[in-house]
């Protein structure tokens, strides 16, 4: 399981207290500019990622929720990558008849 958004969490804790509400507008400011980015052009999952970071420096269970949307993703990727590689490599082994011309 990944630790790293807990690990962040973790150190944020001893923070000064005027940072908890920074963090916590700047979150709510990502969301708002994530929302709109959605309906326009835009790289929406920017901000939400850069929200989403912020609110798990708050919360416990964002922050574990992040972490198991980590790992998620990259098995995701992984697999699509390992996919993709499949088929590229498929794509290039040599047909029958180009073993024969």
């Amino acid at each position: 399981m990944g630790e790293r958004f807990v690990r962040f969490y973790q150190q944020q804790k001893n923070a000064p207290g005027w940072v908890k509400p920074l963090l916590i507008v700047s979150a709510l400011a990502c969301l708002a500019v994530g929302v709109v980015l959605v309906f326009i052009p835009g790289p929406a999952f920017v901000f939400f990622g850069l929200a989403g970071a912020m609110l798990a420096t708050q919360s416990i269970h964002i922050a574990r929720l992040l972490d198991r949307l980590e790992v998620f993703t990259r098995r995701v990727l992984r697999r699509a990558r390992d996919t993709w590689d499949s088929i590229r490599q498929r794509a290039n082994a040599p047909t029958r008849r180009d073993d024969h011309g």
